[in-house]
């Protein structure tokens, strides 16, 4: 009996080690700006209420084995007006996991006035010396490393956050995304830390929102202690970045580090816009594409049509011939065009 006592006692303690923590979070100061529903699980707002931001702590978490949260949202709409040329509305996290950070960005931006929408999520990490600087932006596009994807308009999709022990001295964070399509592994990121570091860690956590539009959304996390084996899916994917948004963006990282504040800031606005811009372009010229092209096969058989009725009255096939060999011709300059393309992407490859 004393055995299975002590057997109890054992198995109940290295429970203990392995379970979340159910951690005391405290509120760090009043929450600010506008919100419907604020809490540090759950967030809503409704329209109108334009900006909003808390901010949550835990510390001294001893034996720290890792952190899980999963998120998910069902409204995020951006309301933008008719003569704007663009409107943002976003929901941001930014974990503090004693020095190392984590930045999410979920976002539904409207270009003049919807015609175009885009829904994106950004996920990042890094480390910050300076902690939740004044200028978050800034700091967030020049030193995070991160990446992009959009969202699933059936709000189905949801997304991970794993912090864990990988090594003594290694810190893993990574970032997925799932959806009906399957899981997308947005960011996979080491950080090399003492190895006392485990020891004591403080947690923070910082939410906002700002523009247009209303949202609601929460999430579900954990502490861990001990030990801790994240589950991650056994295939992903990758994030479906834009890559010249990616060029510009990584070019910009590039020119700000050894530029002064005031112009890096208008060097991170314009790689933005930037971004923007060409995903605005490709967009018109798609729905130019996918609005004309059902009508191809009709204008074309209408062509041939009228050639061959103008070749009858004439009493020449000079009309009809003159249609075939303009089609000829049409589908030679599609041929030398896609040619030329590959050529030039070919020789920027090669020059890189």
């Amino acid at each position: 009996m004393e055995k299975l006592k002590i057997f109890g006692i054992v198995v109940a303690l290295t429970l203990l080690l392995i379970l979340p923590v159910n951690a005391e979070w405290s509120q760090v100061g009043e929450t600010e700006g506008s919100w419907e529903i604020a809490t540090r699980t759950q967030w809503q707002t409704i329209s109108g209420q334009e900006g909003g931001s808390m901010e949550w702590q835990y510390t001294n978490i001893s034996d720290f084995a890792g952190y899980f949260a999963s998120i998910n949202f069902s409204w995020l709409v951006n309301e933008a007006n008719w003569y704007e040329p663009q409107v943002l509305k976003k929901l941001e996290i930014v974990w503090n996991i004693s020095n190392i950070y984590v930045c999410i960005s979920c976002e539904d931006v409207k270009n003049f006035g919807g015609i175009l929408d885009n829904m994106l999520f950004y996920a990042g990490s890094s480390v910050n010396n300076s902690g939740f600087t004044a200028n978050w932006w800034d700091w967030w596009n020049t030193h995070l490393v991160r990446s992009h994807t959009d969202f699933n308009r059936n709000w189905r999709d949801y997304y991970e956050i794993q912090v864990s022990k990988k090594a003594e001295t290694t810190v893993l964070v990574e970032i997925y995304k799932f959806g009906l399509d399957g899981a997308t592994r947005m960011i996979s990121n080491e950080y090399t830390v003492s190895s006392d570091f485990w020891d004591s860690v403080d947690l923070s956590l910082k939410i906002w929102h700002e523009g247009k539009g209303y949202l609601y959304g929460g999430m579900t996390d954990a502490i861990y202690t001990g030990s801790w084996s994240p589950e991650t899916p056994d295939r992903w994917g990758n994030p479906q970045d834009n890559p010249i948004y990616n060029l510009i963006n990584s070019l910009a990282q590039v020119i700000t580090s050894v530029l002064p504040s005031s112009i890096r800031n208008w060097v991170n606005q314009f790689g933005v816009w930037a971004g923007y811009l060409f995903a605005l372009i490709g967009g018109i010229l798609f729905g130019i594409v996918s609005t004309v092209t059902p009508f191809l096969p009709l204008l074309l058989v209408f062509y041939v049509v009228d050639a061959g009725i103008t070749s009858v009255q004439t009493g020449s096939i000079t009309p009809l011939g003159n249609c075939f060999l303009a089609l000829y011709q049409f589908v030679l300059m599609i041929i030398h065009t896609i040619v030329a393309i590959c050529q030039t992407i070919y020789d920027f490859i090669h020059f890189w």
